[in-house]
Order: C-alpha cells, then structure tokens, then sequence
C-alpha cells in the first residue's frame, strides 16, 4: 500500500465492495425495499432475479457487439478492408 500511495500521490484509499447476489433482493420498482416488506412472495422474488438476469446478459450483448463493430470499423478504416 506504500508503493501505491506513493505512486499516485495519495494519502488514503476508499474501498467498496459490493455483494452481486443481493440484488434482486434490494429494492422493486416503486424503489421500496424487498427484505423490509413480509408480504412479498417467493414469485416476487424469482420475478426480480429473472429480470435481473435478463438486464444483465443484454448489457453484456450490447458490450459484445459494440466491441466487435469498433473492431470492424477499424480495420475497415486503417487496414483498408
């Protein structure tokens, strides 16, 4: 951690770490939270955990392709097709 602060200058750090499977469980779409409300069923819960789930592995689809079409227009612009 010396080397570290010494390298960017720094004299403390902030760390965060975040727990992924406790998000479906966090809060619903009216932004009330899950855990707090006794009356949620189990459906709720599967509900919000599949539609997590499918969120996530569009956004990774999105990344995917658009990584792939920057790569394609790169070698179409400077390798010249």
């Amino acid at each position: 951690m010396q080397r570290v602060s010494e390298l960017f200058n720094v004299n403390s750090f902030i760390v965060s770490q975040t727990n992924p499977f406790a998000i479906p469980f966090m809060d619903t779409e009216d932004g009330r939270s899950i855990l707090g409300n006794k009356n949620i069923s189990f459906w709720t819960l599967c509900k919000n955990l599949i539609g997590s789930e499918i969120k996530m592995r569009i956004s990774q689809v999105f990344s995917i392709l658009s990584s792939l079409i920057h790569y394609m227009l790169f070698l179409i612009l400077f390798k010249g097709g």
